[in-house]
């Protein structure tokens, strides 16, 4: 049931909005104190008489809705407070509908307190955004992140935020009403240093010329990425070059990785081996068993490893082929999850 508090020392309007309300769902709680905010009060909306000796000081700290009542002709010029006003005696229709509004309007800036305090508790950088890329709105930490005060920033244009680079993309796909996720951009931070922040964009809703922006950095993650890529190229370079074929396949014995060198032996492109041709396709039934079982036992090498030994490599006509073989497991969490043969041609040498 709604509630109301009226304040007021009149114990007539008391029983005139006693009358006016009787048989509606709101309720009436008469308060003939001095009160002079809103702090203490449950009530979902204020009914302030304006002849009330504190009304010309009414200071909503909760942000209650009031509605004024006013004796017939009154003004209101001394009540800055209030939300809407109704003059005596009040009819109940109107009285309904004022009440309703006021309740409305202060459940509505509930929810936009709420969401405003989320967005400041947010762990990522959040950016409202202008028509004209000028900052609207921040949260703290996005400041934080580019190393600003928000005296230091204000509304300036996000171009002074954004590296010169990266800033006609971003104009040209909010200028076409493109709004990337996850996009990385590059931002200057107030002592000059560069970062790099994975930032996702979106209209405001209700506002659609105004854009948000979330962001993150990922300065150091994109610095390990771009390591292990280059590590990554490195070795891919290393197997490509290797004088020996290098063959990798999953325990079920299928065929993963077939470097150039194994494709020179076999006589078998890359692409017609990878996922579809096994190790007993390579080296035949009984060899390929006798590998499996070595590389799986600690007897030729140590465990998850088998010493060089020669053995017969079957090429793409079925000619076989005398090469030395070694063999290791791959371990992924403790278990083998592959086995990586290099095979050295001696056809030369024999």
């Amino acid at each position: 049931m709604p509630a109301l508090a009226l304040i007021s020392r009149d114990p007539h309007l008391y029983q005139e909005l006693l009358a006016t309300l009787e048989g509606t769902a709101w309720s009436v709680e008469w308060i003939e104190s001095d009160i002079t905010s809103d702090a203490e009060l449950q009530q979902e909306a204020i009914v302030l008489d304006a002849k009330h000796p504190g009304a010309s000081e009414w200071g909503p700290e909760k942000g209650l809705r009031v509605l004024l009542v006013l004796a017939e002709g009154a003004q209101a010029d001394e009540c800055t407070a209030a939300s809407d006003i109704v003059f005596r005696p009040a009819r109940r229709e109107e009285l309904l509908a004022r009440l309703d509004r006021l309740r409305e309007a202060y459940a509505l800036a509930e929810a936009e307190r709420r969401n405003a305090k989320a967005v400041t508790s947010m762990p990522v950088g959040v950016v409202v955004l202008g028509p004209g890329l000028e900052i609207v709105s921040a949260n703290p930490r996005s400041y934080e992140i580019v190393g600003h005060r928000e005296e230091t920033i204000g509304a300036s244009e996000i171009a002074r935020l954004i590296a010169p680079e990266d800033l006609p993309r971003i104009r040209e796909a909010l200028s076409q009403g493109h709004y990337p996720r996850g996009m990385d951009v590059r931002l200057i931070r107030r002592d000059g240093r560069t970062i790099v922040c994975a930032c996702s964009f979106a209209p405001m809703i209700g506002s659609e010329d105004h854009t948000v922006i979330s962001f993150e950095e990922v300065t150091q993650q994109r610095e390990t990425e771009h390591g292990l890529m280059k590590t990554m190229g490195f070795l891919e370079s290393l197997i490509d070059a290797s004088v020996d074929a290098i063959i990798a396949t999953d325990m079920e014995q299928r065929v993963m990785l077939f470097n150039p060198s194994a494709e020179r032996i076999s006589g078998r492109h890359v692409a017609d081996v990878v996922g579809v041709v096994t190790l007993q396709d390579l080296l035949g039934r009984a060899t390929a068993e006798l590998v499996t079982k070595r590389v799986l036992s600690s007897e030729h090498g140590g465990e998850g490893r088998l010493e060089p030994t020669v053995l017969d490599f079957i090429d793409f006509h079925g000619k076989r082929i005398p090469v030395q073989l070694s063999a290791s497991l791959i371990y992924e969490d403790g278990e083998p999850s592959a086995i990586v043969l290099i095979c050295g041609d001696l056809r030369d040498q024999i």
